[in-house]
């Protein structure tokens, strides 16, 4: 039995295909082969985070933020959602935060594991939300001290 030679051209056109929408995906970071729950949050000011930044649990990258939209008219309110693997169970009264991951002021998302272990979420149920001080401000609080001084060494200093 031969196969015709518009038939060999239709398999690998089908098979270029195929793997063009996998290699697609996979630059983006998603993985066509393992199933995905979306969760949302809802926050006042997400400090910068990207449709593109990684949520992360105890340090290690599970998941990415997929979507961010205000949710009324004057931008006051904003739903982010973000897909993690469905093998990763999380407790009710977990927390999603919004934190800066790095010392440049990248923003990612973490996920502060409850402790309540009798009821977990559902796929698209929304998490209390929760929002990290930025390293700068952190940084800010504690020289507060030290800069009411100085401004008390240079105006002696002027006088």
């Amino acid at each position: 039995m031969t196969i015709k030679t518009e038939t060999k051209i239709g398999i690998v056109g089908v098979l270029t295909i195929a793997i063009l929408i996998w290699g697609v995906n996979f630059l983006k970071g998603k993985n066509l082969f393992e199933k995905q729950n979306t969760y949302y949050a809802k926050y006042d000011n997400i400090n910068g985070l990207l449709p593109t930044s990684y949520v992360f649990i105890n340090g290690m990258k599970v998941g990415k933020v997929t979507d961010i939209q205000y949710m009324n008219a004057q931008m006051t309110t904003f739903l982010v959602s973000f897909d993690i693997p469905a093998s990763i169970k999380l407790p009710c009264n977990s927390v999603a935060e919004v934190y800066s991951s790095d010392i440049l002021g990248s923003k990612a998302m973490r996920i502060i594991i409850g402790d309540d272990y009798k009821s977990y979420l559902s796929e698209n149920d929304t998490l209390t939300s929760k929002t990290d001080a930025s390293m700068f401000a952190e940084i800010g609080k504690m020289l507060e001290p030290y800069s009411k001084r100085v401004d008390n060494i240079v105006s002696n200093l002027d006088s």
